[in-house]
């Protein structure tokens, strides 16, 4: 189940969370903004004066995703990134909408109920959280104290239709950043088709210490059930070779004339992108540093794709192998 997913995902990211957190959680995933609705002016004068107040010190995503409709938007890399914080404060007013059905909302908390009981929350108290927030009717909750004391949380609550590529990269580059400049970092860049991972990928190679292979060069096996990379000859000629600084030579495989190609790169940089679907099979897995992994919604994927016989084959075997492995949840950064 794809809550069961998210919670976890969410829990391993902030595992101080309290129940109060989950709530909170649910809340936005499910309503988004919706009870900070106020007048733009007065919301924007709040972000100001919240701006001011915010701690610089540690790293934070730029943003992160609340199901499938939200994400929130953490001021802090916000500022860092120079972005306009009235256009931030037009997003969340935007984003802002009526409760009109609370049915997922419960379903959610269902969810969330069996989810807590598993992980060794005490059932007692869980009881009588869900107790007074159901007899409540459901009230906006606030981060719990040690939830502030840990993550020092300081975001805004948005639409994902805001998360443009400007956004994505900042997102992919603020996270690159943190990676060390004087040994290798393998990184796994995965993601569905049209997510724009290759593309951001080449433009961060243009901006920092990047080097960038890709999986397409090692499409010559199909036998690893639905992994259509060949992982043994990604091991055996990138892994087992790559250094900082030195030169590297390894096979593209050309699928149209069932060819090899020696590639050559004269100077290995400190971060290094495996960039492509199966990049993070469970065969390469271990072998890396992190995975980022590129989301993208199933509308705007149809539209940027336009051959019908890769709708029909490539996608479908893309959809198998992301269900099957969990790569999204496993990865350390959602862009």
């Amino acid at each position: 189940m794809v809550m069961i997913k998210e919670l976890n995902y969410y829990y391993q990211k902030y595992p101080n969370s309290k129940i109060e957190d989950f709530f909170k959680l649910l809340y936005q995933k499910n309503f988004g903004s919706e009870h900070f609705i106020i007048n733009e002016e007065k919301s924007y004068q709040l972000l100001i004066q919240e701006s001011k107040n915010i701690n610089t010190h540690y790293y934070q995503d730029l943003y992160e995703y609340i199901g499938q409709n939200y994400v929130r938007i953490n001021l802090q890399p916000y500022l860092i990134n120079h972005f306009d914080l009235n256009l931030l404060n037009r997003f969340f007013i935007d984003s802002a909408r009526p409760i009109k059905c609370k049915n997922a909302f419960i379903r959610d908390l269902n969810t969330l109920y069996d989810f807590l009981i598993e992980n060794g929350f005490n059932q007692t108290e869980i009881n009588e959280k869900f107790f007074t927030f159901r007899n409540l009717n459901y009230p906006p909750v606030h981060h719990s104290k040690i939830y502030r004391e840990s993550y020092c949380p300081s975001y805004r609550v948005v639409n994902q239709k805001y998360i443009n590529d400007e956004f994505k990269f900042a997102q992919f580059t603020n996270y690159l950043r943190t990676l060390p400049t004087d040994k290798i970092s393998l990184i796994a860049i995965e993601g569905k088709y049209g997510s724009g991972k290759t593309i951001l990928s080449m433009k961060a190679a243009n901006e920092l210490p990047v080097t960038v292979i890709h999986c397409n060069d090692f499409f010559d096996i199909e036998k690893e059930s639905n992994i259509g990379i060949n992982s043994q000859r990604i091991s055996q000629e990138i892994f087992a070779h790559i250094k900082i600084g030195k030169s590297l030579e390894y096979r593209k495989y050309d699928c149209h004339t069932n060819e090899y190609h020696n590639i050559i790169i004269e100077k290995v940089k400190p971060i290094v992108l495996i960039v492509g679907v199966y990049s993070a099979n469970p065969a390469l897995i271990t072998q890396y540093h992190s995975i980022i992994y590129f989301t993208i919604n199933t509308e705007l994927q149809k539209r940027r794709i336009e051959e019908e016989t890769f709708k029909k084959i490539w996608i479908p075997k893309e959809n198998e192998y992301y269900q099957k492995y969990n790569v999204k949840y496993k990865s350390n950064i959602i862009v």
